[in-house]
């Protein structure tokens, strides 16, 4: 915090006394909660509107997290005669709640939910599970969590946020023909880990209802969020409905959902074969795409090229150093290998010398320490080394697994690169020098000999490209575009054959210029008239390009 202000907060503090601090202390509560139990309260018109769907006249409702109570106070205000039990794992969060609903229908349970054994099934399940992030799921509560979900016959990865383990173990409290409505993070249509949960899903429930919203239900988080209706507890699924609403307030006033609905084939999106983006834009699109690669003219980039992550150094300020810095620790040259740090060094369709001595003089390529698991350090080395274990770094966690610490593993220099994450668009850019890549960036190598890499990074550009970037990226906070390396390698390239010199040259050269509507004109012009593909399709896949990057973008926090 700046010190202008602190300033501005004593002088508010002296103003309003005993009330600011306590102001104070609510908020700081408040951001300690959401880093340690995931806490994100949900708003009462969320609340309101899964509540009307999902609870039954009678019975008992649960609700596994149920932090302030909103959905206990809706379910009250509904003018039904339905119990309410509410799990929290915040004591002083449960204790609070309690006190402020005051009501012999609700039973609010202090327990971390995977340590909850209910005497009874329930009628319905509604909530908001909290998105804790494997990093911070702590290792004790997350093997609670997978113990609970293998009962259920899920085998979630340890790669899996919380909510995938609240969904199933919840839903297993579901009497026969219960109702479960949760809010939940859209992950649950893209993320490998999600697979396992969306098959549970598919296996438990007669009838299953995503929502997802072009304003977000949390605007002041970036993420974003869908929620789930899920009914015939006990049944295998017949339908798979999709509604993409404006907002929660759109939601609300329908009498019946239904009339928003649009039908998916589960079994093909489970199978990979369908995208939900795909119900933003033309149906057709996505199909004709395909056919490209039905008859030959175009592939996904995994079959010409596997894409992997850079290497993991563990302790970036201590593994990458300048030319300048290797030269004063006097390093030997055989132990540094020329590195790309981050994306902003890539500036064309190649990443030459030139862009290296550039990088190295802006802080975004350089050196990377590369010591062989057997080397014997010499004296300037085995210098550098002690002042690493001076500064903690081999405590790390990436430095500690490994012996030695400093010897970093699956270090290769690629073929090309891929930007993983991009506002715009990501780019392949071709490895002219001959450089290794840290895990800011995606690593590109050939599957056979045959492949061209200047021919993918040209291709890459058109708009049949951009659309399956969208299709098969996933968004992240401040509209931001993100491809895992498996969602790369499914990504449609057209086939260009062997793009001449000249050619590739132009194109990196409005590349590096920053003229990148002129660059994607001058690809789909060039799959027109020497690929033959439909002008109709290059026409299509743009305007549908352009839908789903204004979903993406609109949905900035």
């Amino acid at each position: 915090m700046r010190r202008g202000s602190i300033g501005a907060c004593n002088a508010a503090e002296q103003a309003f006394g005993s009330s600011f601090r306590i102001l104070q202390v609510i908020m700081e509560r408040a951001v300690a909660d959401i880093k340690e139990f995931g806490a994100i309260y949900t708003a009462r018109e969320v609340a309101d509107v899964i509540v009307r769907w999902a609870v039954p006249n009678n019975g008992t409702v649960l609700d596994p997290s149920c932090g302030d109570g909103v959905f206990a106070a809706a379910t009250m205000d509904a003018r039904c005669s339905a119990r309410f039990v509410g799990v929290e794992i915040n004591e002083r969060q449960a204790a609070e709640t309690r006190r402020a609903l005051r009501d012999e229908r609700v039973r609010i349970v202090a327990s971390d939910f995977f340590d909850y054994y209910p005497d009874e099934k329930f009628g319905a399940i509604v909530g908001n599970p909290p998105f804790i992030r494997y990093q911070a799921f702590a290792q004790q509560a997350r093997e609670r969590a997978l113990f609970r979900c293998r009962l259920a016959g899920v085998g979630l990865n340890r790669l899996a946020s919380s909510w995938a383990h609240f969904v199933v173990v919840a839903a297993e409290m579901l009497e026969a023909g219960g109702r479960l409505g949760l809010v939940l993070p859209t992950e649950l249509l893209h993320a490998s880990y999600a697979k396992p949960v969306l098959t549970y899903l598919q296996r438990s429930f007669g009838s299953l209802t995503l929502v997802t919203f072009e304003e977000r239900l949390f605007p002041d988080i970036s993420q974003d969020t869908l929620i789930l209706f899920a009914s015939e507890k006990g049944s295998s699924c017949k339908s798979l409905l999709h509604i993409d609403a404006q907002s929660i307030r759109q939601l609300s006033l329908l009498e019946n959902m239904g009339d928003l609905a649009t039908a998916v084939d589960h079994n093909a999106y489970l199978n990979g074969q369908a995208r939900f983006k795909e119900n933003y834009i033309d149906a057709g699109v996505a199909g004709e795409i395909n056919n490209l690669i039905n008859e030959g003219r175009a592939f996904r980039l995994g079959d010409r090229m596997s894409v992997d992550i850079g290497y993991v150094s563990g302790a970036n300020d201590f593994f990458h150093l300048s030319r300048e810095r290797s030269r004063q620790l006097r390093i030997p040259q055989r132990l540094l290998k020329p590195a790309a740090y981050r994306g902003r060094s890539l500036r064309g369709l190649t990443f030459t010398v030139e862009d290296w001595l550039h990088g190295d003089a802006c802080g975004e390529a350089g050196y990377l320490l590369h010591v062989p698991r057997d080397e014997k350090p010499g004296v300037y080395l085995q210098r550098y080394i002690n002042s690493g274990v001076d500064a903690k770094h081999h405590l790390g966690f990436k430095c500690k697994s490994r012996a030695p610490w400093f010897s970093v593993p699956h270090v290769y220099r690629p073929s090309a690169f891929l930007t993983s994450m991009s506002g715009e668009r990501p780019f392949v850019v071709v490895n002219d020098a001959n450089v290794v890549a840290s895990n800011s960036l995606h690593i590109l190598r050939e599957r056979d000999p045959d492949v061209y890499p200047r021919s993918i990074a040209f291709s890459w550009l058109s708009s049949i490209s951009a659309l399956s970037i969208e299709l098969e990226g996933h968004a992240l906070g401040g509209g931001m575009l993100k491809l895992e390396p498996r969602e790369a390698e499914n990504v449609v390239v057209v086939d260009v054959g062997l793009v001449s010199k000249r050619d590739f040259n132009r194109l990196d050269r409005l590349v590096r210029c920053g003229q990148y509507d002129e660059s994607v004109d001058f690809v789909d012009a060039y799959l027109r008239e020497r690929c033959g593909v439909d002008e109709r399709l290059i026409v299509a896949a743009r305007t549908a390009t352009r839908e789903l990057r204004r979903r993406r973008v609109k949905k900035k926090a």
